[in-house]
Formats: C-alpha cells, structure tokens, sequence
C-alpha cells in the first residue's frame, strides 16, 4: 500500500491523497481477475481503476479445426462454474452453421437444463459470494457501528423467513457456520441435481450434441426434476424478503450507500430459453425465433430498449483491442464473412472476423494490462462503442424481458414495465 499526493482535477487547486490498493487475484472467482486502485478516502471517491486477467484462455485459437460436434464438450473447459452456457452455446452455433435444428423435447431439455444452471449459479453468487460482504464477521470488522445498529433493528419481513433482526440474518450468512449460508449451499447442491438430469453432468454436460440431446425423456425424469424445483420456489419465497430487509437496512444505515455502482444503464441480454414451436437455428428467420424466446434479447441503452431484433444485436457487435495483450488483425487479418446470411455486410471487427494472435508483455496501466480484449456494442444513432452489462445475466435479462411486453405465458407476464411471475 502506498499513499500519493495528486490534484483533484485541473480545475482544482486543492490536493487529496490517494491510497492505492490492488487486489490481485479476487479468490472469490476462478482467480484470473485482478483489481488495481487509487482511493480517495477522505471523498469516498475511488480515483483511478483498473481491471486486468491474467490468464490467457486460447479457446479461439484452440477450437480452430476441431470437429464441430465436439464444440460443447470442449466449450464446457472455459469455466468451472457455467460451463454449461458455454456448452449450449456451442449447440446453438453448431445447430445454426450446419443446418439442423434440435427436436422440441431436446429443446425443452437444453432450457430445463440452461434453468438449472441459473438457479445454481444465482443461489451461489447471491448468498455464498457476495453474502460475505453482508455477514456478521465481515460488518463487525468493516462497520461495528452498523452492526449496533443491526442489533436493535427488527425485520418487517420476519415472519416470511424466520430472523427477527437485521444482525440475525447477518449471523445467518456466517461463512459455513450461519444458518443460512449452509442452507445456501444444500440448494445450490440440489440445482445441480437438477442439471444432471437433463444433461449428465455438471459443471461439464455429458450429453448434448449438435442437433440433439443423449438424455432420455422420460416421466420419472421430468417428475424427479419437478420435486426439486418446487423445494426451490419455497427456498425463494424465503430469500427474496430476507434480502429484502437486508439491502434496505444497509440504504437507511449507510446514506450514499445507494450511489454504490451508479452509471448509465446500458444492457445486453442475448435472450435465452427458445420456444420449440418457433425457434428453428435458421439465421434468417432469427429475427422471429429471437423475440418469441421466454427471455426477450435487448440491448439498452439509458434504460431503454434499442433494439430486441438479434440480427441487428448480432451484426453491431464489436471486439476491441482495448489494453489487451494482443496483435491488430484490422488491417493484415483475414476476411472471414464479408456478409451474412441475409447478405448484410459484416464489420472487420465483428467476432467472425476476429483473429487471435497473442502478444505477451509486462503489464503497463499507461499501455497495454490485461489478457481480456474489450467487447463493445456500436450504437448506430451516436457512433460509440458501448460496454454492455450482461450483469451475470439476471438483471438484464429481467429487463429487457420487462420493457419488451412480449412474454406471456400465464403464470410469468411482462407487462412493459415489470416481470409478474406467480408462485
């Protein structure tokens, strides 16, 4: 840790000190992500940030010349968490370049199973990572006061899940010895049960393929998944309300608490779950199958949506050298596809066209960082390149779904401004 003496701005003749702390790796994920800052204590302003990954992933040069119907098994390595949406999206491209499509009750078990993951990777986050930072242990050496004040704050929602203080759910989220981080993890177990069922094994599924699925549908299987979704609706109807209480009480105690993470809102949900009956992997009609998904694709932009049309999402997509550690292929690569399927041109920069040539170096904050290139959106109305937040997937997704209306199937309605689901 160090400490540096920097003006505020140009505009400002006072100076501030600037404490810089870098936390590399974060031991809370796969441990590639690091985080180098200056922080301004005395203003709670956080000066400069950088994000870097220090670890080079390769799949874009590796999958080179692989046969396509080992895409998912391969796909599935990135991650040791969601390998299974690497996986259905290795079935998803292989589907659309080859010309097949999944038969309905093979895609009703990719979504059953793309379900399950999501609880899992949701239930994990939520209440075994980031319920850390809210635990007992962790306020009491961060904001002992806060803590006091927990103590004699009384829950509005205690009779929904069961802590009759604020500090009770803190307790509660203990690392391995509060109730209800251990609950947590006996949930998070059971998704992945769930998983299992419909596609072998999990993190890595053993059975999908291109084209279809080696799981075999039957009654008892169905049923078996049923039971364990059902004592996870209850699980939710638990941990909605107590992180309800939770959330609101660190806004009331914390003033400015709520500033935490503010920015424009801008917001990339590529959809999910295909409705059989419509979706048939063909580029050409992927306007069509993309907005009649149970989770509408949008790109948001200031919190409304631009376009839910996937081709449009698809062909304005942009990879970014940004301050990675990688060679230009703008001017010297080679043109994959110059046009898609309905014969729109295709951008140098779109990710079909991307060539991935690795250019190792010491890592420079004034230069080039990280192993990971920038991703961006081009708004055609403005010009620039957006950063998306996908958000791990459920903020966007429930978003987008919300403002687009277009979901409607009886217990789950979009209404244009919200997402009415019935338990």
């Amino acid at each position: 840790m160090a400490t540096y003496v920097e003006p505020v701005s140009s505009q400002e003749s006072k100076k501030r000190n600037l404490v810089e702390m870098n936390w590399d790796p974060i031991t809370r994920i796969v441990g590639s992500l690091g985080i180098f800052t200056k922080i301004d204590f005395e203003n709670k302003e956080v000066a400069e940030c950088y994000s870097t990954s220090s670890i080079f992933r390769g799949y874009s040069i590796f999958m080179q010349g692989k046969d396509p119907r080992d895409a998912p098994f391969i796909t599935s390595r990135i991650c040791g968490i969601c390998g299974d949406n690497h996986a259905t999206c290795a079935v998803y491209a292989a589907n659309m370049a080859c010309g097949m499509a999944t038969p309905p009750m093979g895609d009703w078990i990719l979504n059953l199973g793309e379900a399950a993951e999501y609880m899992f990777d949701h239930n994990l986050y939520q209440d075994n990572l980031v319920g850390v930072d809210f635990c007992e242990a962790m306020v009491k050496q961060t904001n002992p006061g806060v803590l006091t004040k927990a103590e004699a704050t009384l829950s509005p929602n205690s009779d929904k899940h069961g802590f009759r203080t604020i500090a009770d759910i803190m307790r509660a989220l203990n690392p391995f010895t509060g109730e209800f981080y251990r609950e947590a993890l006996v949930m998070s177990r059971m998704t992945r049960e769930m998983f299992c069922l419909m596609e072998g094994r999990h993190v890595h599924p053993s059975t999908l393929y291109p084209g279809g699925t080696g799981t075999v549908p039957t009654h008892q299987l169905f049923t078996d998944y049923l039971v364990r979704l059902m004592k996870y609706v209850e699980f939710m109807k638990k941990v909605v309300p107590m992180h309800d209480d939770l959330f609101d009480f660190f806004y009331q105690a914390l003033p400015g608490y709520e500033k935490v993470g503010q920015r424009r809102i801008l917001m990339g949900c590529w959809g999910s779950f295909n409705d059989p009956a419509v979706c048939d992997y063909r580029y050409e009609h992927m306007t069509n199958w993309g907005r009649a998904m149970y989770v509408t694709p949008s790109v948001l932009v200031d919190g409304q949506v631009v376009t839910n049309d996937l081709v449009d999402i698809n062909l304005n997509m942009r990879i970014l050298l940004g301050s990675s550690y990688y060679d230009d292929w703008e001017e010297t690569g080679e043109t994959f596809v110059s046009r898609d399927p309905l014969g729109n041109p295709v951008d140098k920069r779109h990710p079909w066209n991307q060539t991935t040539t690795p250019k190792p170096q010491k890592r420079d904050f004034k230069g080039n960082y990280t192993w990971v290139m920038s991703p961006r959106w081009l708004d055609k109305q403005t010009g620039d390149h957006l950063a998306l937040d996908t958000g791990g997937g459920p903020l966007p997704r429930l978003w987008a779904t919300a403002l687009n209306g277009l979901v409607d199937i009886g217990y789950i309605k979009a209404t244009g401004h919200s997402v009415k689901i019935n338990l």
